[in-house]
This record gives structure tokens, C-alpha cells and sequence, in this order.
């Protein structure tokens, strides 16, 4: 009885050592390092180099290389995003233009109406664009 435990505790345990390696595959994987081509997490010349050499087809980047490197967020790899990450590194910008697309939270309208709806009769009427305007009567 007490090898059959130690056989499950084990296997328990590499159960959950391999559910950590996998979860923080996934989670490191979730987030778009934008300007980190090179994956070292933290943007450098080399990333400017290697966004470089593949405009000008001397090396081709892998999927994962190619999100990071589109920083302007227009789904290509050009010297804009050349430019992004060298004005990046001067400390001109803060954060990429494909940091806003990505990552910015729809906004929701909080305005409240100050008047209140009034149950006023209307009255259509069309203007001299032939467009319907509703008048509302006093």
C-alpha cells in the first residue's frame, strides 16, 4: 500500500510541475511584446537590425517575430516600424501605435442627459435637401 502512494504521489507531482511549464508557456505567449523582436524582453538595436534585415530580405522572420515587430499595427513589416522602435529607443515615444490597437479598451459613454425626455408632439417636415427633420412643436 504505502509504494502504490508513493507511486501516485509522484505522479501527482509531475502532474502538477508540467501544468506550471505549460501554463506559463501560454501566459508568456499572450502578451505581444511590441518592439522585442529578438524575444529578450527588452528592445534594443538588435531588434532594429533584425525589423532591418527583413525588409530587406536577408532574413525571414517567424510568425511570433513578425507580431512583434509590426509596432505600427498596420499588419506589415516596413520602416515605419523601423522608425517606431529607433524613436522608442530616444525616448520620443512611450508605447507603440500597436499598443493602442491592441490593447485599448472600447469606451463606454457615461454621459447622463441632463434634461428629461419630454413626450412633446413632433411634427416632420423636409428640408430643401429633401432629408426629414423632426420639429419638436413648444
Amino acid at each position: 500500500m504505502c509504494f502504490k502512494m508513493r507511486i501516485i504521489s509522484v505522479a501527482l507531482v509531475v502532474q502538477m510541475l508540467l501544468a506550471c511549464f505549460v501554463f506559463s508557456a501560454v501566459s508568456a505567449n499572450a502578451a505581444t511584446n511590441f518592439g522585442d523582436v529578438d524575444g529578450d524582453d527588452k528592445i534594443s538595436l538588435v531588434d532594429v537590425v533584425l525589423v532591418q534585415r527583413s525588409i530587406a530580405n536577408i532574413i525571414v522572420l517567424k510568425d511570433n517575430q513578425r507580431e512583434q515587430a509590426d509596432v505600427s499595427g498596420d499588419e506589415k513589416i516596413s520602416l515605419t516600424d523601423v522608425v517606431n522602435i529607433q524613436r522608442y529607443l530616444a525616448g520620443i515615444i512611450k508605447f507603440f501605435p500597436a499598443d493602442s490597437i491592441s490593447t485599448k479598451p472600447t469606451e463606454i459613454s457615461t454621459h447622463v442627459p441632463t434634461q428629461p425626455a419630454t413626450d412633446a408632439p413632433t411634427q416632420s417636415s423636409t428640408d430643401k435637401d429633401g432629408w426629414n427633420e423632426q420639429v419638436v412643436k413648444p
